[in-house]
């Protein structure tokens, strides 16, 4: 006989919640309904602990439940579905795309804050006056720094 886990074990072997695998179930995102024991209580396969961890992926990732669910849908209904599978993957990769741009753009601008707020502390440190323009304000345009402007020199 394959081996089994129980949802506390699957929980821990996925990652994710006793809640969430209930909700996954209800929502129809597993692949198949887990066996249960013979008192009731669920089973979860090697693969359906596999299929888990895909499903979290794809919900860090951002993909929507509906999504899963018509993804394991498809799934369900066979070869015949690749097609459609692709066409979903593609779009979600291209949101999951989207996201990363707007990420790193995001992260640009906390490194300009952070240089920003570096080279105010210098210029106090070294007992600089902060010019008034930057008085309550952090400049976002990135600034060479002492030691860049004197090699260019």
């Amino acid at each position: 006989m394959p081996a089994t886990y129980s949802i506390g074990e699957a929980a821990r072997e996925t990652g994710l919640g006793i809640h969430t695998l209930r909700y996954y179930e209800s929502e129809g995102v597993l692949v198949d309904e887990p066996q249960r024991s013979p008192t009731g209580r669920r089973c979860y396969t090697e693969n359906d602990i596999e299929w888990l961890i895909v499903c979290r992926r794809l919900r860090e990732t951002g993909m929507p439940i509906e999504s899963l669910s018509r993804y394991a849908a498809l799934l369900r209904e066979g070869t015949e579905t690749e097609h459609e599978r692709l066409k979903l993957l593609t779009a979600h990769r291209g949101k999951v795309i989207d996201s990363i741009n707007q990420l790193k753009s995001n992260l640009e601008l906390i490194d300009l804050k952070i240089d920003a707020y570096r080279r105010n502390l210098r210029r106090v440190r070294d007992g600089q006056d902060l010019p008034a323009s930057t008085q309550g304000r952090i400049e976002l345009q990135p600034q060479p720094n002492q030691e860049d402007a004197s090699t260019t020199s």
